[in-house]
């Protein structure tokens, strides 16, 4: 069976439409618990975050990232493969803190965020 642009572009659409509902309906709950420890929904919306919107994802995983201001960090620098480019790099330290170490594993889960030809680079701490 072979997929034509047009149908693969009405598949991606429909992907962005799902997940954002999803997420939407997620949202209404909470996502850290008494302790702070992100929710299994919290991390469900990491997993299923369309991959189209990869600032909004940085953005919503640091909302529920224990102490941001310590383990979070956040640059521009040349593209390791490309150097006429700009590569916007995040480094992001779990501080052992096993609520951070839940979303990394949910961070691991979206292989294209890590690809050597993104404009986005994660290192983990």
């Amino acid at each position: 069976m072979k997929l034509d642009r047009e149908e693969l572009h009405k598949r991606m659409l429909q992907d962005i439409e799902n997940s954002k509902k999803r997420i939407a309906e997620l949202t209404q709950t909470e996502l850290l618990d008494e302790d702070g420890y992100p929710t299994d929904n919290a991390l469900e919306i990491v997993r299923i975050w369309h991959w189209t919107d990869s600032k909004g994802w940085f953005e919503f995983i640091k909302s529920i990232w224990w102490y941001p201001d310590w383990g979070w960090r956040e640059y521009d620098e040349p593209h390791e493969i490309w150097k006429d480019r700009i590569a916007h790099r995040y480094s992001i330290s779990t501080g052992g803190w096993s609520g951070n170490e839940s979303a990394n594993l949910s961070i691991s889960h979206c292989a294209i965020f890590l690809s050597p030809s993104s404009s986005l680079c994660i290192d983990f701490c």
